[in-house]
């Protein structure tokens, strides 16, 4: 500057990965009320704009942004970033294969992954690789349904994942009751409140054994069907 100063400006125009929560929210597309405002269209010509102020989306009438006062849908949003890192040593990333991942939508829960299954998550690339979205009437509602959305995904590789931390600091008192600041959760972390469970050593071995049992029997019973189904007769390694 003329007084030899230096000042830095940081701006960052672009949309967080959250911003479904908003859309929920507002009913907004975000990403198409972007390109609209790129194209030189005017935020009270966007449809979603129009309904988020109450007024017909099939008009074009002005809105006074200063005085007019939004109307956003009912209910409340939670979302849940999934990430390949480890709770039991300070959320330290980790990488490999992914076997299977199972989720499932609902009419009240939304995700999408950047793997699948057979996939993997690379060691120099980001650590999260999904995010779910739950929707319900009332901030409780929309905690159940994320909790038992987390509940039921399955994740299964050589990763360590957040999910089950997740559900259990859903489960907690102090969230359930929103008695939580932007320092609860280190708070949380440096009082070890909230631990994983983890199955007896035992026990894991026991069904890791029956798992890989199971993949193998699987395999057998391929290899002998595509023999029948070729009209050839199966290799006696592969009869019962």
């Amino acid at each position: 500057t003329v007084d030899n100063e230096c000042y830095f400006l940081e701006l960052n125009p672009r949309l967080q990965v959250e911003h479904p929560v908003t859309e929920l929210i507002s009913g907004v597309n975000l990403p198409a009320a972007q390109l609209q405002v790129a194209m030189g269209i005017p935020l009270h010509r966007i449809r979603g704009v129009r309904r988020m102020y109450g007024l017909s989306p099939l008009t074009t009438s002005l809105i006074d942004f200063d005085k007019q006062v939004p109307r956003p849908l009912p209910g409340h949003v939670i979302a849940c970033r999934i990430t390949a890192e480890n709770p039991e040593k300070e959320f330290q990333p980790t990488s490999g294969h992914i076997e299977d991942l199972n989720f499932r939508s609902t009419p009240d829960v939304w995700g999408y992954f950047s793997v699948s299954a057979n996939g993997g998550v690379h060691e120099y690339s980001d650590s999260q690789f999904g995010h779910v979205f739950a929707h319900g009437e009332t901030r409780e509602k929309a905690r159940r349904n994320m909790v038992l959305a987390l509940k039921e995904l399955s994740i299964r590789g050589d990763i360590r994942t957040t999910v089950e931390y997740l559900h259990r600091i859903l489960e907690t008192q102090d969230f359930k009751r929103n008695k939580i600041d932007t320092t609860w959760l280190e708070r949380v972390m440096s009082s070890q409140a909230v631990r994983m469970h983890k199955p007896k050593p035992h026990l894991s071995v026991l069904l890791g054994a029956v798992y890989r049992c199971f993949q193998h029997l699987n395999e057998i019973h391929s290899q002998y069907m595509d023999s029948i189904v070729r009209g050839q007769l199966p290799s006696s390694a592969l009869a019962p």
